[in-house]
């Protein structure tokens, strides 16, 4: 499998602070985020959804695809930070994931 880029999940050793949107506002223990994992990314949709004087709104989605050796628990809706090519593409929830066995990879939609 060829490499473009890296991935890199949340982890969580206890409970954290969770805002209306679901979102992890104050990391309670050691929580943090792994090692960088060698990944596959392929962008599925990357759209501007709207333009504001200081940033850009955006939808996104991606297909990432990791060894399953990589120690990435695919059963589990972790909160990833994807990297590809040196660019910093952001962070997000994972949608969906399934260990490919044939392969030995798992794939995930963020």
């Amino acid at each position: 499998m060829r490499y473009n880029g890296t991935i890199r999940y949340y982890q969580s050793s206890g409970d954290a602070e969770l805002n209306e949107y679901g979102e992890i506002t104050e990391p309670v223990g050691t929580d943090g985020w792994s090692e960088p994992i060698s990944c596959s990314v392929q962008t599925v949709r990357n759209d501007n959804v709207r333009r504001t004087a200081d940033n850009v709104e955006r939808v996104c989605s991606f297909i990432v695809l990791l060894p399953a050796s990589s120690g990435f628990d695919f059963r589990s809706r972790n909160k990833v930070r994807l990297e590809r090519h040196g660019e910093d593409l952001g962070e997000f929830e994972v949608i969906t994931s399934e260990l490919v066995s044939t392969q030995g990879r798992i794939k995930l939609v963020v």
